[in-house]
């Protein structure tokens, strides 16, 4: 990726969890990420393909799942829901139909079975549909540890955001702070 007539600016930041819960000490980035933790933000709840998502996919309750979303959508038309239609998404409603819910529940307990908490980052524009998300997202990580794992209990927990270095980024400039990159104009960034 490159920018023909203008720098671009890369935070050095490692995800926008690192972005919103940062603590800028001698340009350190990020909240050092607790082990176990599931972070989740408004973006992602709107528009990323995450384990919940997929699992209820898999499970075929693709419907249930979408009008939920739909329905926060018509409530609050500035969500932008479009993690359904990506490839990842489409791709675990095809091959969910060849498996049974015992396998998907294994599968999917072994990919969320260390997370003792998920952490809701608000920076000032959640929804109480996001916090249902979260709350769900919670439920799913417990019951899958009930029924395939140790039974461990898992927390919720909301965070608040910062949005600054974010919105740092747009005023930008050639002096711009140590925890951004500058790309001239024309020079790739891989």
């Amino acid at each position: 990726m490159s920018a023909d007539r203008t720098p671009l600016f890369v935070s050095r930041a490692d995800d926008c969890i690192s972005l919103f819960t940062h603590r800028v000490e001698q340009w350190t980035m990020g909240e050092p990420k607790a082990f176990g933790t599931y972070y989740l933000t408004r973006g992602w709840i709107d528009a990323g393909v995450d384990s919940y998502k997929l699992y209820r996919a898999y499970r075929g309750e693709e419907a249930a799942l979408l009008d939920w979303f739909d329905r926060a959508a018509s409530r609050h038309p500035d969500l932008r829901v479009t993690w359904p239609d990506g490839d990842r998404y489409a791709a675990a409603l095809e091959r969910g139909y060849e498996l049974s819910p015992d396998l998907v529940g294994r599968f999917f307990h072994e990919v969320v079975q260390y997370y003792e908490r998920v952490k809701l980052v608000d920076t000032g524009r959640l929804y109480e549909f996001h916090h249902e998300y979260a709350a769900t997202v919670r439920s799913f990580v417990e019951d899958l540890s009930a029924e395939h794992g140790d039974g461990h209990t898992v927390d919720l927990q909301v965070i608040d955001g910062d949005r600054s270095l974010l919105e740092s980024f747009l005023e930008a400039t050639d002096d711009s702070p140590e925890y951004l990159d500058r790309y001239p104009p024309g020079t790739p960034v891989e």
